[in-house]
């Protein structure tokens, strides 16, 4: 099977109450390549390439999802400046 065209690509992640489990559902390659360690899968779909094109499976382990922190101007300031001595302090060893 070839790769799914970009424009129609998809990942699904679903919570069964009652099974008490995450379900992965994904045509993404990228996203495969990231959850396939996770999930047990039902189906799975290689290209020659070594590319996984379909991925299904229950998920084992915790999901997490969360929303990305929103940082303050001062906040991302100093994370900068940080950053920046990180860097210097590489440059001279």
């Amino acid at each position: 099977m070839a790769v799914t065209p970009r424009y129609e690509q998809q990942t699904t992640l679903t919570y069964d109450w009652q099974k008490d489990q995450w379900t992965y559902s994904s045509d993404v390659v990228t996203h495969n390549r990231k959850w396939r360690k996770l999930v047990h899968a039902n189906r799975i779909e290689v290209e020659p390439n070594g590319a996984i094109s379909l991925l299904e499976g229950t998920v084992s382990g915790l999901v997490e999802i969360r929303k990305h922190p929103e940082y303050t101007p001062e906040q991302k300031a100093a994370m900068k400046r940080k950053a920046a001595m990180a860097r210097e302090a590489k440059a001279l060893r």
